[in-house]
């Protein structure tokens, strides 16, 4: 009876010690597939992980800022170097994900159609360090509209950079 010491313990050890529900399910995928190649092997009879039941997921609430929020938010990140203000104003304003946002380049944004052309993110990789990649999926290419504000923070930024503050 080896399943229900996984399910009854294991899973909920794994989960008080701060694993991630995430982590724990794929933990149960591993075990369900090293028990069939056990099987394919010849080393059990049953796939005992076929009775193990992985841990319930629990939605989570997302909660968002109001728009209010957001932008005390920004006016306070706008006291910070003008680089981490840059990335915020992004990620609030584009959705953009961290890694999109440090593999920008100059000629992905266009200022005449308003718009950024998500070609890249940029990633750490161990052994490697910081590398440019193209996104992990054909989705993940895309163009984002972005508003007359963002254009100037960014033409603002642009300024800035050239003339070394």
């Amino acid at each position: 009876m080896l399943w229900i010491l996984i399910e009854s313990k294991y899973y909920k050890e794994l989960l008080d010690e701060g694993l991630s529900e995430e982590y724990v399910h794929y933990i149960h995928s591993i075990l369900k597939t090293a028990a069939q190649t056990a099987i394919d092997w010849k080393y059990l009879k049953n796939n005992f992980m076929n009775n193990v039941k992985a841990p319930k997921r629990i939605k989570k609430k997302v909660e968002t800022w109001s728009i209010d929020e957001c932008n005390l938010f920004l006016n306070r990140m706008r006291e910070q170097k003008d680089h981490i203000f840059l990335m915020y104003c992004l990620a609030i304003y584009t959705g953009m994900r961290r890694g999109e946002i440090l593999g920008l380049r100059w000629k992905d944004i266009d200022f005449e159609r308003s718009r950024i052309y998500v070609e890249h993110s940029l990633y750490y990789i161990s052994g490697e360090g910081l590398v440019l990649h193209q996104p992990k999926t054909t989705s993940g290419k895309r163009n984002i509209s972005i508003t007359d504000e963002v254009i100037e923070e960014l033409k603002s930024y642009r300024v800035k950079k050239r003339n070394n503050y």
